[in-house]
């Protein structure tokens, strides 16, 4: 399944996957109304990928009487658009073992894998890579197949989509799945202030941004000690830059606010 962020002027897409050069799939026009929701365009792709092949994706966008393309000079600057398969055996027998152990088509079980699927994995580059696109198919499966149970409507499931979504670059997404669990996570919490936070780094409205982190912050000092939330603190002005002089809580800590988001 290719997912992308979805563009409010798209009227229709056209997706191509070439291995080793070759066209393995074109999917003719596809009207957006059908593809779009949440922020994100999904499309399942009907290719079976195989070991040690160079594959490229190509998506166009179809709107305002023109057509883009993904390999248009600049306008996928960030996408990943070619990848080789490279299958994990280890992880697909420890993701066996789960099934084994759990079902295979049940809340648990398939929480249980998108955990497991969502660890980064090591291969020797600085970038963090995972199978994480397999791990957002489980919850999206999860909340599909199982609004009513205790997962789909706890704000951890959501925290984990909206994660997964960021790694992929579905910010618009993430911010849905965000949004989700800052509305069902308990107040105070370890969980709310993660959704918060993820939040704050994906909202399309920067009015929010420095609220959502006063929040996030709020949360954490409702349950840390005063050593351990300075350290949070620390940890969130160098994630948020100078938006950290912001906060509602630098105001009465500008020295140390100043030297923190210098240090990240």
């Amino acid at each position: 399944t290719l997912r992308w962020n979805a563009l409010e002027a798209a009227s229709a897409y056209t997706v191509t996957v070439r291995a080793d050069g070759e066209v393995a799939f074109e999917s003719g026009e596809i009207d957006a109304s059908i593809v779009d929701q949440a922020g994100g365009a999904t499309v399942p792709i009907p290719v079976t990928l195989s070991e040690g092949v160079a594959y490229s994706v190509e998506i166009c966008v179809l709107g305002d009487g023109e057509t883009r393309c993904t390999t248009d000079p600049g306008l996928a600057s960030t996408a990943n658009l070619s990848f080789f398969y490279d299958p994990l055996p280890a992880l697909t027998d420890v993701e066996a073992q789960l099934t084994a152990d759990l079902g295979d088509d049940n809340p648990q079980a398939l929480f249980a894998r998108a955990v497991l699927l969502s660890q980064p994995v090591n291969v020797g580059t600085e970038q963090e890579v995972g199978p994480y696109a397999d791990a957002i198919a489980l919850l999206e499966q999860l909340l599909m197949e199982y609004p009513d149970s205790q997962l789909a409507q706890s704000a951890e499931v959501y925290n984990l989509l909206g994660e997964l979504y960021q790694n992929v670059q579905l910010n618009r997404r993430a911010a849905v799945a965000y949004t989700q669990a800052v509305e069902l996570a308990p107040a105070d919490s370890e969980t709310a202030a993660e959704a918060q936070l993820g939040l704050a780094a994906t909202t399309l409205d920067p009015t929010q941004t420095v609220s959502l982190y006063d929040g996030a912050l709020d949360s954490y000092a409702a349950f840390l000690n005063e050593s351990a939330f300075d350290d949070r603190f620390r940890e969130v002005c160098g994630l948020v830059g100078d938006i950290c002089l912001d906060l509602a809580r630098c105001q009465e800590r500008m020295d140390d606010c100043t030297v923190w988001f210098r240090e990240g």
